[in-house]
Parts: C-alpha cells; sequence; structure tokens
C-alpha cells in the first residue's frame, strides 16, 4: 500500500500524449456522470433493469483525485477501501450517491436513470453542486451526449451560477459518430478503409410488410463475395446485441423474419461481407474543447466473441499496421471534430488478410463517439503504473480485461476472500483489479488482470476462472 504522498503525486511526466495525461491536467475537475441506459439502445436490456444504473460505478476508475462521480445508490464501502488504498479513484469523498437523499416523505428518491434524475430533480443537482471546487474548472464528463444532457447542463450552471465545459460536444454530432450506416458514408468519403458492402433502409410504413426481409436478403446476396457470409448490424447500436451472422451463404429466412421482428425499432441495417478476423483493435482519441487538437493517446486490441460482441480488452497490441491505424482513425476524428464533436473518442476497426493481395490490412469497424470498455481499463492501468513509477517500482507492462465474467460473490469482501492473494496489490506488478463492482447483487464484475505480457495475463485469467468456479 502506497503512502499519501505518493497516492497524491498525479502530474504525469510524459510528453507523448496519454489518457491520464488528459484526466490529470491542472485546475480541471471532472463531473463523471456515466449513464449507461443514456445511449437508450432498445435491444441492450438487463433483468433486472435497475443493474443498468450500477454501470455508472465503472467512472470509479477514470477519475482522478479531486473529482466528482456521480452514481444512483452507495457504492460498496469496501470496495472504495480498496481503491483509496490503490491511489485510484476520485476518494471517498467523491463519491455522489443520489439516493441518500431522503424525500419528503422520507423514502429515497428514484426517478428513473442518472441522467434523467439529474434533469429532473433540482435536489440532486444541488448535491452534486455541493461537491464542486469553484476554484477549479469544471467539466461534465457525459458517457454519451444524450437528449437529456443539455438540460443536465443548464441545471448544472444554473445551481453553481458558471459555465461548465461538457466533454461530448452537441447531441448532434455524438448521434452521428455513434450511426453506422453515416460514419460507414464518411469513411468512404475520406477514404478510410471499409468492408465490400452497404447499408440498407427503409420507412416506418415499409416495416409492417416484408419489405425489410427482401431488401437484407437481396444485399446478403449481394455481398457473399468469397467468404460466403456476410455480417448484418444494426446502424443504432452498441455492444453486438444487433449483430447477426449469416454463414456459408445460408440464410434461414424465417429466423431473419422473427431476428427483424424483434427490431421493429431500426430501420437502417449495414449488411458487409464478413472477413477473417486476425484483430479488432480499437484507437482512443481525444479531442479537445475548442476542437483544434486531435491527439491518438492509445491503441488496444478488442476481445470479441463470435458475434463481434465486445467481452473485453488487450494491451499492448503490436501490429505492422499501427501507421494505417492511426492514419485512419485521425481522418476520422478530424472530421467528428469539424461537425462539433468534442472529449473521448473510440475508433474501431478489424484487421484481415487481403484475398489478393496476401497481406494483412485494415478496415473500419465502427466509432464509439462516447467512453467504451478500453477507456475505463486505460485510466485504470496508466494510474497504477504512476504510481508504481513513482515509488521506483517496475511498470506493469501487459494487461487485458474480462466483461464478461459471472461470480458467486454478491460484495467486495466476499470477492476479495475468493480472489485470495491473485487481488491486485502494489506489492506486484500483476494480479486482478475488479471493477464495476456495482454489479455484484446481479453476480457480475469486470476485471483488469494485469502483467508482464498478454499471454501471462491470459493465464492469470484462467487461474482466476478455476479459482472462481472451485469457490
Amino acid at each position: 500500500m502506497q503512502s499519501e504522498s505518493i497516492r497524491r503525486s498525479i502530474q504525469p511526466t510524459d510528453a507523448v500524449p496519454t489518457l491520464l495525461g488528459v484526466l490529470q491536467t491542472p485546475g480541471i475537475q471532472r463531473i463523471f456522470v456515466h449513464d449507461y441506459a443514456a445511449v437508450d439502445v432498445p435491444s441492450l436490456r438487463y433483468s433486472p433493469e435497475s443493474m443498468i444504473d450500477r454501470y455508472a460505478e465503472r467512472a470509479l476508475v477514470m477519475a482522478q483525485r479531486g473529482d466528482i462521480v456521480v452514481v444512483l445508490d452507495p457504492v460498496d464501502a469496501n470496495y472504495l477501501s480498496y481503491l483509496d488504498a490503490l491511489g485510484v479513484g476520485p476518494g471517498t469523498d467523491g463519491v455522489v450517491a443520489l439516493n441518500t437523499v431522503p424525500s419528503s416523505s422520507g423514502s429515497p428518491l428514484r426517478s428513473g436513470a442518472l441522467m434523467t434524475r439529474l434533469a429532473l430533480d433540482n435536489t440532486a443537482i444541488a448535491q452534486v453542486a455541493e461537491h464542486v471546487d469553484r476554484n477549479r474548472t469544471s467539466k461534465l464528463n457525459p458517457y454519451f451526449a444524450s437528449q437529456t444532457m443539455p438540460s443536465v447542463h443548464r441545471n448544472l450552471q444554473l445551481q453553481l451560477g458558471y459555465e461548465v465545459i461538457v466533454e461530448a460536444g452537441s447531441v448532434s454530432a455524438a448521434n452521428l459518430a455513434n450511426r453506422k450506416d453515416a460514419v460507414r458514408s464518411a469513411a468512404q468519403m475520406l477514404r478510410v478503409p471499409t468492408a465490400d458492402g452497404e447499408v440498407c433502409s427503409w420507412g416506418s410504413s415499409d416495416s409492417a410488410c416484408g419489405a425489410p426481409r427482401h431488401a437484407l436478403m437481396q444485399a446478403i446476396a449481394r455481398h457473399r463475395g468469397s467468404t460466403g457470409s456476410v455480417m448484418i448490424r444494426g446502424a443504432w447500436s452498441m455492444h453486438g446485441v444487433d449483430n447477426l451472422v449469416v454463414a456459408d451463404g445460408q440464410v434461414d429466412v424465417d429466423g431473419l423474419q422473427s431476428w427483424l421482428a424483434q427490431r421493429k425499432h431500426l430501420r437502417s441495417f449495414l449488411v458487409e461481407t464478413l472477413v477473417p478476423l486476425v484483430a479488432s483493435p480499437n484507437l482512443q482519441l481525444w479531442i479537445s474543447d475548442d476542437g483544434a487538437s486531435v491527439e491518438h493517446l492509445a491503441t488496444t486490441n478488442q476481445r470479441l466473441d463470435a458475434a463481434s460482441a465486445y467481452r473485453g480488452s488487450e494491451s499492448p497490441h503490436t501490429t505492422k499496421l499501427a501507421a494505417d491505424l492511426t492514419s485512419s482513425a485521425m481522418s476520422l476524428g478530424r472530421w467528428l471534430s469539424s461537425i462539433d464533436y468534442r472529449g473521448p473518442l473510440g475508433i474501431d476497426f478489424i484487421e484481415t488478410i487481403d484475398r489478393n493481395s496476401g497481406k494483412r490490412t485494415h478496415l473500419l469497424a465502427e466509432v464509439n463517439g462516447r467512453i467504451n470498455g478500453a477507456t475505463y481499463a486505460l485510466a485504470l492501468t496508466e494510474r497504477i503504473n504512476q504510481i508504481r513509477t513513482t515509488s521506483l517500482q517496475s511498470s506493469t507492462l501487459a494487461w487485458i480485461t474480462n466483461t464478461d465474467f459471472t461470480v458467486r460473490a454478491r460484495g467486495f469482501g466476499e470477492l476479495c476472500d475468493t480472489l485470495g492473494d491473485l487481488l491486485y496489490t502494489h506489492a506486484s506488478p500483476s494480479g486482478v483489479v475488479p471493477f464495476n463492482c456495482g454489479l455484484l447483487p446481479w453476480g457480475h464484475v469486470h476485471v483488469a488482470i494485469l502483467a508482464a505480457t498478454v499471454e501471462d495475463a491470459q493465464t492469470l485469467e484462467r487461474e482466476l476462472i478455476a479459482r472462481v468456479s472451485a469457490a
């Protein structure tokens, strides 16, 4: 465990742009409101739905000392103590749990999702304002710039009486950044490589008939290509919940119709040739408040399941395509900056083998105009390495995350008992750091696994899974 002087030593020294360098800019206090439901993807449903509200806790590993993290329900005190001992997060005084404030009836106020609560409840906004350091510049850092965000921004400024900067840009820019159909069109204009394919769209009046199915069937036939398979993706979606693979040219017409019937809210889909996947790099960018600077902060590799749904990240990602990937990502970043997008930006690619040349090449997958899964792990591991460097300890050189991890533990203390010596402390450069621990009451948790190499982290992950399974 580290001393208070070490834990407070947070000023970056590297000249190369890093996420931590952005997050630790002097004179800034960030207010993290990471409402996972703000993106409003109807296909993305959890049972019970209150689990969605707990995702806001992920911001704890991104926040720095003196920042504010807003959540609905109180955070497990044992978990806060663990982060505090590591020197990670805003500190225990930086967490604002809105459901600790009683209403006039004496019961907790509960008015929907986190952003909705802040848009409608002046008491909640006042509670956040009480933690604001008026000697620093205030920045509202949302998970996503939703339609509700301007109301939250306005309420917070009224409560404080001065300007608050939003690290997301306009609602329209964020909406465009997350639309796969619009981004595909922009990428082609910018000469960023995309898979062979097309966008299929139809009007609301067509949804009641067979037009969507027929349109997709025709697009599938056009883009089976040399692989014989296609990937269908909803234009407004995330986490792979609206992905469908049609393999080996076999189309289950009834199955396709049933799949579409569950997605009547979507009227645009990408249909693209499915190519062999070698890697799935994610490039983390950050666009300055004035839009003048677009910085590439890191490249990680995504861990995807068979449906191309995100299940974690790994770093470092070494590839001969690094320069090409950065060039494509920066082109998209500058385009988004020109339409008023600001703040954190994730751009996903796939690395594949070109059938004609036999060489490795990259293709755009999508843009995450929001915080994404790798952002949290980057902030966490960069902070841990900063502390290790300050205390003259060796850095942890690699990490992986697992965001599809289930456990029997229902609290952080119980989880620590299960993890035992696998739990990360600064005594060793390797170990397991749990995060998103608000999901523990439902038997879920995310983990970052630190080690000397990605392969060592994977070995540690297997040991972790075996230990949790035996618990």
